[in-house]
């Protein structure tokens, strides 16, 4: 089993929070407006 030092976790997490962010604006256009 892979051990994660603190700075791979940072990483993953800073990847994975920009991937969600990403897809959030490309759904954004999809959806219609929330009011």
């Amino acid at each position: 089993f892979y051990s994660w030092d603190a700075n791979a976790i940072k990483a993953e997490r800073q990847r994975y929070d920009d991937l969600l962010r990403a897809g959030l604006k490309l759904l954004q256009k999809e959806l219609p407006e929330i009011k």
